[in-house]
This record gives C-alpha cells, sequence and structure tokens, in this order.
C-alpha cells in the first residue's frame, strides 16, 4: 500500500516514516513539509538515511491523491481539519494524528449518532493503526 505522511518533518511525522519504512505492506510513497521542500528526509531525520532517499514535496493534494492509497497527518493540532477535509472530498482514506476530530467523534459517538460518519483514527502508534487499517501482521511486530 503506498502512504504518504503529511507533516514527515515533525517528531509524530518521523516517527510515522521509520515505523512504515519497516512495515512489510507500505511502501511510503511522499513526505510532506512546508519548510524543508526539495530537501532529503535523512537531513532532518538522521536515522533514517540508510533506509530512504525520500525528499519531501510541497502539499499538493492532487498528487498525492494520485500517487498514495492511505494519507497520515502528522500536523500541529488546529491546522489538520482543512488537510483532512481536502483528501476526504478527493475520496482518501486517512489516518489523523492531530487532536482535530478527537472531541468531536467521541461526543457524536457517545450520543449514538454516528450514522453514516466517516471515522478518523486518532492512535499513539501508527504502525499499528496501519496494520490494523490494512488487516494484517507484520512478522517483525507481532
Amino acid at each position: 500500500m503506498k502512504v504518504g505522511i503529511v507533516g514527515a518533518s515533525g517528531y509524530v511525522g518521523g516517527e510515522v516514516v521509520r515505523l512504515l519504512l519497516s512495515h512489510p505492506e507500505a511502501e511510503v510513497s511522499m513526505v510532506t513539509s512546508t519548510k524543508h521542500v526539495g530537501e532529503y528526509l535523512h537531513r532532518i531525520h538522521p536515522s533514517l538515511k540508510s533506509f530512504t532517499e525520500l525528499t519531501f514535496s510541497e502539499l499538493n493534494y492532487d498528487k498525492m491523491s494520485d500517487n498514495c492509497d492511505l494519507v497520515f497527518t502528522a500536523v500541529p493540532h488546529g491546522t489538520a481539519t482543512e488537510i483532512v477535509k481536502a483528501f476526504y472530498d478527493r475520496g482518501m482514506k486517512i489516518i489523523d494524528l492531530s487532536a482535530d476530530y478527537r472531541y468531536t467523534m467521541l461526543m457524536t459517538i457517545q450520543n449514538g449518532m454516528v450514522g453514516n460518519i466517516h471515522i478518523l483514527i486518532t492512535c499513539q502508534n501508527p504502525y499499528l493503526v496501519f496494520q490494523n487499517f490494512i488487516g494484517t501482521k507484520s512478522k517483525m511486530h507481532s
């Protein structure tokens, strides 16, 4: 599965990349950053140097939709709402690691109004979320 990470230059984004690079079902195909466009990922996350030659791209919704099956958002709280909506409107699968939707979803679920809502996943371990999302277990982390 081809995966993109929005906000990959931050701590959470870097951890998502690190975890997914070791997952046998994931191919990290795009990483974005507003500050490091064109730079190698390993310049910001030196521990990844021997694992990838990816460079940071600008956030381009159409390009990411064309090149990814799934997108993680690892952006500061309060900034994910617009990004998630743009990907959702393009029919993308999204795993949001910000807090932007947590309270709304919790209230909706508690009030029994889930209905036909696209539930966004939040979790502390993106590797396990991805593993559950694709329905397989990695031998490395089982």
